[in-house]
């Protein structure tokens, strides 16, 4: 988005990164590259308390009175998204910040459905969506700008390396790449009184990961890097068979078609869970269709949530 802001001649009053402390270590490095090719610097808004500061800050009101806060639960029950994490690490200082500004966000036209769930507490903007370049049109730009953040060179995402809603497939990588911070990562899960996934422990995921790939991984280690990139069925961790899933093509939140293994979240099956989904969509057909006919949510966001469905069931019997 700067990229284009820039191309264009749009003035840039501002350019705000949100740090949790928690972000790996190339994104800092990165900041330093883009401030230097903007010729501008980068504001960095930060909460007083950081991701580590919060974790293990007690409860001082409440049911919770005298334990630490843990790891953030991302899913509340009325299924709203989102942690202490998210709210104050980001959120409140990006509003302080934002106030009496418009915002300018970086959602691509593919994830035109985020923009959505944006509270409006001060005016934003969304140039990505309105030039209708995607999630690999943004690829592309910062690729033939040489300011493409190099963790998309070892990683699929570059959020912060503690956050529970990392794939599974994000975790391996983490493992393989960073055995210091997945170190750190499995004794936040001992001293957090609340679960870092509800369906698995890190634990169990550090003894599968050491198979797959070996106890010692080189942090480098191009082999090693490439194991950990490839998918795994989601269910039991096995080698997948099948991979599918929904994404869009239309900036109005219209469905785009069913992609076999090209779509923006894939989901990967092993042959024996593939059937196991198939047979529990046939007995679940009362909740298919209440999800297919939920307005409020696209075609893939109900996709992705019968999936989940699924995933709880098998990983629970």
């Amino acid at each position: 988005m700067l990229i284009e802001l820039k191309r264009r001649g749009i003035p840039i009053e501002g350019i705000v990164f949100a740090d949790t402390g928690a972000e790996l270590p190339e994104t800092y490095e990165f900041i330093l590259r883009v401030e230097e090719w903007a010729k501008q610097r980068i504001d960095v808004v930060r909460h007083p308390l950081n991701w580590f500061d919060w974790f293990y800050r007690k409860f001082e009101k409440g049911n919770h009175i005298g334990e630490i806060h843990g790891f953030p639960v991302m899913f509340s029950p009325k299924g709203k998204s989102g942690g202490w994490c998210t709210r104050s690490l980001k959120i409140n200082p990006l509003d302080k910040y934002a106030l009496g500004r418009t915002m300018a966000v970086g959602i691509a036209a593919d994830e035109y459905h985020r923009t959505f769930r944006n509270t409006q507490r001060y005016p934003k903007v969304y140039p990505l969506c309105d030039w209708r370049l995607t999630s690999l049109d943004c690829y592309n730009i910062c690729v033939e700008n040489d300011l493409l953040n190099p963790i998309y060179h070892r990683v699929g995402r570059s959020g912060c390396w503690t956050c529970p809603m990392q794939s599974v497939r994000q975790l391996r990588i983490l493992y393989a790449l960073y055995p210091a911070l997945w170190g750190t990562l499995l004794q936040l899960e001992k001293d957090s009184p609340s679960c870092f996934r509800t369906e698995v422990k890190l634990a169990e995921l550090h003894e599968l990961f050491a198979l797959q790939l070996g106890s010692s991984v080189p942090q480098l280690g191009v082999k090693a890097m490439q194991a950990a990139s490839e998918p795994v069925c989601e269910a039991c961790g096995g080698e997948p068979e099948w991979g599918s899933g929904f994404f869009y093509d239309n900036l109005d939140g219209t469905p785009g078609p069913l992609i076999e293994k090209e779509a923006k979240r894939t989901r990967f099956l092993c042959a024996e869970h593939k059937e196991a989904f198939a047979k529990w969509a046939y007995d679940h057909q009362e909740v298919m269709d209440t999800l297919a006919d939920h307005i409020g949510l696209s075609r893939y966001k109900r996709w992705q949530e019968i999936f989940d469905m699924f995933l709880k069931d098998a990983r629970g019997s």
